[in-house]
């Protein structure tokens, strides 16, 4: 190709020369004839043509020359002259060199280049035409390279993929054999196993293409992966469930401390937690159970049910001593043991196996143990809660009371006709809040206890009833003693559940989430199809689940296992409670304020015992909304004191005194505050606190109404001054306003009594001058009432006559008997009201005073006594009595 483009050139340029050899002729021609041809004219127009180049000089050319513009006749002259010289010197210059071929245009170096080309071009199809054969070989050789290469790259990935699938469904004889002759009670066995069950789950599970799935020769090797799996499992489970079995016999406490010890310790402190022995028993299986999780979830299913049912026992049966024990230190029964001494006690009898005693125990753990007998004294023991109901009835009865309060035609819960508390074992959580009835109204709550409503005596009564004493005081140290049980149950069950918990969490892997299918997909041995896609190649990664779902399946199968475990927890603990809230009422509040604070302080608040606290507080607080309830009932329907027989008798029993539901507030605040006093559940006791003040307030105006041995007036201000008082000493802030309300209706009831029965001393004196009153205010000026006839300063005179000093003070004794009679001595409010009236009289004796100077100015008329002589009255009187 670049020969050939080379020729052209030669050619071309050729052509050029030729073109000038003949325009050199030419102009020869021309200048000697004197004319050209009509043929040489078109010849030379032929090369008249201009190249860019040739036009580019001609500009500047003519750029030189501008005078061509206006003078062209001599620009063409001055051209032609110098074309005619350039020719000359051309024409001469080639031809004294001897190239006369630029002229003639024949011969030379370029033809002979021009042939020399062509041979080379000619040379070079053929070369080009060889090449064309050899590329075409070429190719088909590559061709075949590469279906080579293809086949090679094809064999080497079977290769790799065969070998592959050979090593991740290989499992080498030393693990066969550790899976079928496993002996997991040793621990070299129990590795050997371990090592062996997680390659032969690497196996089962290994990631396979679904093509190869269909290989006979995998699915083979999946036939006997899939026996000795399932020969493993069989050991596994058989192994396993013997051993919970063994463990579900055994006669060590879960509890530590011991349940014996539990309620001795130091309150409120710390208890050291030892975990039970079978999870120390029980932790090297645990990756085991992780595999039976992740290849067998029948087996696991089996497993777990299994462990919940043989150890669920254990915790039943201590569960079940713990709270037989608290009832015993609550109701102060001590469990006796040898020489009189409060022991433990021992283990139920629906335990397995024969149980020490706790004092037993005590015994073999003391250094001292020679000293001892080795002959036990027989040990009494109070086995059921029926017993002990029994018992506190028998000791109450002594006292002439009943346990649970004294019951009217109605039955108060606990009364003579009242059932014992059932056993925890036969009675649900259902059963234990529902058996209280209904008490007579006014008298005790429906769970045992006194109400507000009630009178003093049945209140102090039914406190002590309550408390299992008759000493006064009685029942604020049981429920003390309750209170302080009660925490220390409860504080004993945290751990115990807790440690359970994280041991079944990390035992049986329930911290991994699962696809909700029984058969392991990795291992089926079906071939795929797309009818069931979902069981070829499902993914069984737990991340690829959603976040929450897994996390709600972890947490539904931690409580249900949780659950199984403590079966009777929840049970036995309702009971406990609703035991002591049949006995007194009262108990609800420290059950609702010890159960908060577990409640509010848990870390976990889905945790297995979380949920049944709150179970538990659920039905402590409907039992407190009951008691309260209860209380405001009473003091609704309360009616005003009988006549004399009742605790309100007072010194005298002419005076109805403080109603009984505002003397009872007190006691029942005082208890309140010191259970609810920190507590987080202050709110629902607060908003109890306002409705029972405010039907208070309701309720004293009607009493005083109703009742007709004291003034009503009276019966409000000595009720409403003790309940500001009351209010006052507690500092509640919720009843701050109703602290001020009560101080606003104490001072109406103290004013209108005192206008009521102090009225007018000296009532003809004020007759008198409320008819001068009315003759000013008809007209008649002050200065002229004198000589009215009716208002004359002798009729004046008169009148005040009527009224000498020993009479008005015999006046006032008589007032001061009447005034004592009203008033209850325990309230204190005589020298009160006395003091009022001696201000209501003084108010009265300067307006008469006053009247009488404006009215009978100059007379010298005065009264008979003085000021001073009112407040030595007043005094005096006051003293004597």
């Amino acid at each position: 190709m670049h020969l050939r483009t080379t020729t052209n050139l030669i050619c071309s340029l050729r052509r050029r020369i030729d073109g000038i050899s003949l325009a050199v002729q030419n102009a020869g021609a021309g200048s000697g004839e004197g004319g050209v041809s009509e043929d040489a004219d078109d010849e030379a127009a032929e090369y008249r043509t201009l190249t860019e180049k040739e036009q580019a000089d001609l500009e500047k050319m003519v750029s030189q020359y501008e005078f061509a513009i206006s003078n062209a006749e001599a620009f063409m002259e001055e051209n032609v002259h110098s074309v005619l010289i350039t020719e000359e010197m051309l024409k001469e210059g080639e031809m004294g060199k001897g190239k006369g071929w630029l002229i003639t245009g024949t011969g030379g170096p370029l033809d002979e280049a021009i042939k020399e080309a062509e041979k080379l071009e000619t040379r070079l199809e053929g070369y080009e035409q060889a090449l064309a054969g050899v590329r075409r070989a070429m190719l088909e050789v590559e061709r075949k390279n590469a279906l080579i290469e293809l086949a090679d790259r094809n064999a080497r990935s079977l290769l790799a993929e065969l070998e592959q699938v050979i090593t991740q469904l290989d499992l080498s004889h030393h693990h066969q054999n550790a899976l079928m002759e496993a002996d997991l009670s040793q621990p070299r066995g129990l590795e050997d196993a371990l090592k062996a069950s997680e390659a032969l789950k690497a196996a089962l599970n290994a990631q396979i293409h679904p093509a190869l799935v269909r290989l006979g020769a995998v699915q083979g090797q999946r036939r006997r992966l899939e026996k000795l799996k399932g020969k493993f499992s069989q050991n596994l489970s058989r192994h396993l469930n013997n051993l919970f079995i063994h463990l579900g016999n055994d006669a060590t406490e879960t509890f530590s401390p011991p349940i014996d010890e539990i309620f001795s310790r130091p309150w409120p402190g710390p208890s050291p937690h030892v975990p039970p022995k079978h999870h120390a028993q029980l932790a090297p299986y645990g990756p085991l159970l992780g595999w039976a999780r992740a290849m067998d979830r029948r087996a696991y299913t089996a497993l777990s049910r299994i462990y919940s049912s043989s150890i669920g026992k254990l915790y039943e049966r201590d569960l079940r001593r713990l709270f037989e024990e608290a009832r015993a230190q609550a109701s102060d029964v001590p469990i006796t043991g040898p020489g009189g001494a409060s022991g433990g006690t021992p283990g139920s009898a629906g335990a397995a196996g024969d149980k020490k005693s706790g004092l037993v125990k005590s015994y073999l753990g003391n250094p001292n143990f020679k000293d001892f007998p080795l002959k036990p004294t027989p040990v009494k023991v109070i086995q059921s809660a029926q017993e002990i109901s029994s018992k506190l009835k028998q000791t109450t009865q002594q006292l002439g009371m009943v346990v649970g309060g004294k019951g009217s035609s109605g039955g108060s819960t606990g009364g003579s006709n009242s059932a014992p508390s059932p056993s925890p074992s036969s009675s649900s959580a259902s059963s234990a809040s529902s058996t209280a009835s209904s008490a007579a109204p006014g008298h005790t709550s429906a769970g045992g206890g006194p109400l507000l409503g009630s009178d003093r005596e049945s209140w102090a009564a039914e406190g002590s009833s309550a408390a299992h004493a008759g000493s006064p005081g009685s029942g604020v140290t049981d429920r003390r003693r309750f209170d302080e049980v009660l925490e220390k149950a409860l504080a004993a069950l945290e751990p115990v559940c807790l440690s359970e918990q994280k041991f079944c969490v990390r035992f049986f892997h329930l911290d991994v989430a699962t696809p909700d299918n029984d058969k392991n997909t990795q291992t089926t041995l079906d071939a795929p199809s797309s009818e069931a896609p979902e069981e070829v190649s499902p993914n069984p990664n737990p991340l690829l689940l959603p976040q929450k779902r897994a996390e709600k399946q972890m947490n539904e199968e931690v409580r249900k296992m949780m659950g199984e475990l403590f079966t009777s927890l929840e049970q036995e603990l309702i009971s406990f409670v609703a035991h002591y809230e049949k006995v007194d009422s009262f108990y609800c509040m420290s059950v609702l304020v010890r159960l908060g604070q577990h409640v509010m302080s848990a870390q976990d608040a889905g945790s297995f015992l979380t949920v049944t606290f709150g179970t538990a507080l659920v039905h402590a607080k409907r039992s407190f909304d009951r008691l309260m309830q209860a209380q405001l009932r009473s003091i609704q329907e309360a009616k005003p004191p009988g006549g004399g027989g009742g605790a309100m008798r007072r010194s005298t029993n002419r005076t109805t005194g403080i109603l009984p539901f505002v003397a009872n507030f007190e006691d029942f605040a005082k208890t309140a505050e010191s259970i609810f006093k920190g507590s987080e559940r202050r709110a629902d006791l607060d908003k109890w606190y306002t409705k029972l003040v405010g039907a208070m307030f309701e309720a004293i105006p009607r009493t005083a109404a109703e009742q007709h041995r004291t003034p009503p007036e009276v019966v409000k201000m000595e009720n409403f001054h003790h309940l500001y008082a009351l209010l006052s000493q507690l500092k509640i802030a919720v009843l701050d306003s109703l602290r001020k309300e009560a101080k606003q209706k104490y001072s109406e009831a103290l004013k209108a009594y005192v206008t009521q029965y102090f009225g007018r001393p000296l009532e003809k004196l004020n007759l008198f001058f409320e008819g001068v009153q009315a003759k000013v205010s008809q007209g008649v000026k002050e200065s002229e009432i004198s000589f009215q006839m009716a208002f004359s300063k002798q009729e004046l005179r008169r009148v005040i006559r009527e009224y000498p000093a020993r009479e008005v003070k015999k006046g006032l004794e008589s007032l001061y008997r009447k005034v004592e009679k009203h008033l209850c001595e325990e309230e204190n409010l005589l020298q009160v009201v006395w003091r009022a009236m001696q201000e209501e009289f003084i108010q009265q004796y300067k307006s008469i005073e006053e009247l009488i100077q404006r009215c009978y100015p100059g007379s010298m008329i005065t009264l008979d006594f003085t000021i001073e002589d009112i407040l030595e009255f007043f005094s005096e009187i006051a003293r004597s009595h």
